[in-house]
């Protein structure tokens, strides 16, 4: 298998996801991440998000945004279908979800949440549509989860969005779930790099076909490095790496590690 889309998320506040979305475009990435797959509940809110959100689409025009949604407050569901619409609407249908459901209180509201736009029950017992609807006739979404089988997905009609160290040790096979997506954990440009570019990408190219995922999805720390160097280096090493088919991806990455000044000339 070859051609996984590649995305990149950053663990950090507004600033940090909004230089992301800078430098990730200008390097021609194909969607990033607001938010992360386990932040459940936390402090910022799906509110907060959904703000940075609708940042990226300001300032963007090309790059896929997917905005991680946990539905911990009850009473926001359909504030929050309003917010999404918005910004699909803003970003001209480029909008994505990643659900992070705790429990299944959660994923009820994820449900809610996508059929608001075919009916809204009110207190009266009317059902109406939420206006305004997304750009997208069916926003695409992702369960993120520890196994590419989680039932969530199924009932969700959602993808999977797994963490590569938290699955299995074999791969299951494609079911029912049409997207799946690996995500790695990287600390810094140097710790992709400790041990070459090479076999970097080499590792994660392994593990997307080993579980025949269509994307891999890397976060980024806030370090010593700055967004745009990271994002530079995995624009330039690991994108070629996974777009690049089986037989010239190795002599791709070389060249793009060179290109971004990684490496020996």
């Amino acid at each position: 298998m070859s051609g996984q889309r590649l995305s990149i998320g950053v663990h950090g506040g507004a600033a940090d996801v909004l230089a992301l979305a800078d430098a990730a475009e200008g390097e021609g990435v194909d969607a990033i991440w607001v938010g992360e797959p386990g932040t459940a509940h936390d402090a910022g809110g799906d509110s907060y998000r959904t703000m940075i959100a609708a940042a990226v689409a300001a300032r963007t025009r090309f790059i896929r945004i997917g905005c991680a949604l946990t539905f911990g407050d009850p009473d926001s569901t359909l504030r929050l279908s309003e917010d999404v619409a918005m910004i699909d609407q803003a970003a001209a249908g480029r909008l994505e979800l990643l659900l992070v459901l705790a429990d299944p209180a959660c994923e009820e509201r994820a449900g809610r949440l996508l059929s608001a736009w075919r009916g809204w029950e009110t207190s009266d017992g009317r059902r109406l549509p939420v206006t305004p609807r997304p750009m997208q006739p069916s926003l695409p979404r992702l369960v993120a989860a520890r196994e590419f089988d989680d039932p969530s997905a199924a009932r969700l009609g959602a993808g999977v969005l797994a963490g590569c160290d938290d699955l299995p040790a074999r791969g299951q096979a494609r079911t029912r779930v049409e997207r799946r997506v690996i995500a790695f954990d990287v600390a810094s440009a140097h710790e992709l790099l400790a041990d070459g570019s090479i076999p970097a990408v080499a590792r994660m190219r392994e593990i997307a076909n080993q579980w025949e995922a269509d994307e891999v999805a890397i976060w980024l720390h806030v370090g010593e490095h700055a967004v745009a160097d990271e994002v530079r280096l995995l624009s330039r090493i690991v994108a070629p790496g996974l777009a690049g088919g089986d037989t010239q991806w190795e002599m791709l990455a070389e060249l793009g590690a060179r290109a971004a000044g990684f490496g020996p000339a």
